[in-house]
């Protein structure tokens, strides 16, 4: 997952590793070729074996990093500000395959309402553990929206507090307004005030 420029939106990013002996390069690259293997039909075999191979490898790549991205969108709902941005890579075939990708996610407080801020952050917690495999920025995203509830149950319980010191002060009003003896109306109004 990566943390896009803007602090009200979050991105859960995939990045699945490079299937094992494959290098990394322009697309459609494999490792370099045995020097000692020779020009002729042997080479040519292995060239068709290992380009075989690497496409069975996108082809499961491909399956995964999409699988993993529509665990997110799925979980998110209406909080998704994107659809799963996918980065490809050409394969032997030269057809493009799907090897990495991103969900941007609104992670932004609800304002003004704490308990609305507490159900959001759980959703963004549950959509950025949504797949099998959550990666380091999935976890760190779930780890912030935990972050956002925590700060919203703290707004609740400043707010709890005034109200009930505000409560308490109206309690003491209406004692005093309940012993004044016959002088009610300035009682109630100094109560109301």
């Amino acid at each position: 997952m990566e943390i896009s420029p803007s602090t009200s939106s979050r991105t859960m990013q995939t990045s699945v590793s490079t299937p094992a002996g494959e290098r990394r390069g322009s697309p459609g690259q494999g490792s370099t070729a045995d020097s000692s293997a020779g020009n002729g039909p042997v080479t040519g075999q292995r060239e068709s074996i290992k380009s075989e191979s690497e496409l069975k490898s996108l082809q499961s790549l491909d399956r995964a990093v999409r699988a993993h991205e529509q665990a997110h969108l799925a979980v998110a709902g209406h909080y998704a500000t994107s659809g799963a941005n996918l980065q490809y890579r050409k394969g032997p075939d030269g057809r493009q395959y799907a090897v990495a990708g991103e969900v941007s996610i609104d992670t932004s407080p609800v304002s003004g309402d704490p308990e609305a801020t507490i159900r959001k952050a759980e959703v963004i917690r549950r959509a950025a553990l949504a797949p099998s495999n959550p990666s380091g920025q999935d976890r760190r995203v779930a780890a912030e929206a935990v972050r956002m509830a925590l700060e919203a149950r703290l707004e609740q319980q400043r707010e709890k507090s005034d109200t009930s010191e505000t409560g308490s002060r109206l309690e003491q009003r209406l004692a005093r307004a309940a012993t004044d003896d016959g002088a009610g109306m300035p009682a109630l109004v100094d109560l109301l005030a």
